[in-house]
């Protein structure tokens, strides 16, 4: 009997790192690539242009991240008390705000403040394919394709990164669309990454999520063989995801170095007076 119970418990650690490795990495890998996009990003149009200069992508980014909030609410039973899609907030830095309430004894909604907290990286993503969709049909599929073929997440990322600049700077592409779409990434992009507070409304919610995973894989422990390989299971269903998460940080890489290449060319033919 104790072998046993042993066995069970080392494949329910094997199976929960597993997990751990193929679910929470990739996403918790793209939440910090775009932080970091955002933050440099962001930085550098202020540091050139002012504060009001985040207004130029806000008008857009902005609504999407509040709206994605808005529609996890509505999903999770929470009540929308107050919204401002975008609202400007010199003094606090505030673009927009959704303000919500939910029954604290309810473990659904508690676990819903997770959903909500990461609403805008979902609106965000789903705002990015449908330009890119528009602006340059059959992108995504062939993307896909390519992604399906590589062997590793950083080939991965290079095969849909060349094929995507191949096909926004293609000589067949018109220039006003390659600009515009550009334009529009880098709107969504840069504030799709959702804030510290969204993190922190979360974190109850995320202990539940925790809770139920632990007992769901010691389930799984038990019941599956002991010898498992869940990349095996999970890969067919993870790659698409992990090609959608390279292609959104592709396209927000690529707003950003559009970002640095016309702040770099002001500072050349428009310095700055030295202070």
């Amino acid at each position: 009997m104790r072998p046993r119970l042993i066995a069970n418990l080392s494949t329910s650690l094997n199976l929960a790192w597993q997990c751990c490795l193929w679910l929470l990495l990739p996403a918790a890998l793209f939440m910090v690539v775009l932080h970091s996009l955002e933050r440099l990003t962001l930085a550098r149009m202020v540091s050139r242009f002012g504060w009001k200069s985040v207004l130029w992508t806000g008008w857009l980014g902005t609504p999407v991240h509040e709206f994605s909030h808005a529609i996890m609410c509505v999903v999770f039973r929470h009540r929308i008390e107050e919204m401002a899609l975008f609202q400007p907030d010199l003094e606090s830095g505030r673009l927009g705000y959704v303000r919500h309430a939910y029954e604290k004894r309810s473990w659904f909604q508690e676990i819903g403040n997770v959903f909500i907290g990461i609403a805008p990286l979902i609106g965000g993503t789903l705002s990015l394919l449908l330009l890119l969709r528009v602006f340059f049909p059959g992108a995504i599929s062939e993307s896909l394709v390519i992604s399906s073929e590589a062997s590793s997440l950083g080939e991965q990322l290079f095969a849909i990164s060349a094929k995507l600049f191949e096909r926004i700077l293609s000589p067949g592409a018109a220039h006003w669309k390659t600009i515009l779409f550009i334009y529009f990434v880098l709107c969504i992009g840069t504030h799709m990454a959702p804030s510290w507070s969204d993190y922190q409304g979360a974190w109850k919610g995320a202990l539940w999520l925790i809770l139920i995973a632990l007992v769901t894989v010691m389930i799984a422990g038990v019941l599956l063989p002991s010898e498992i390989d869940v990349s095996t299971y999970l890969l067919p269903w993870l790659a698409p995801v992990l090609a959608i998460f390279a292609l959104v940080a592709v396209m927000c890489s690529v707003g950003t170095l559009a970002v640095f290449a016309v702040t770099t060319l002001v500072d050349i033919f428009l310095p700055r007076p030295r202070t």
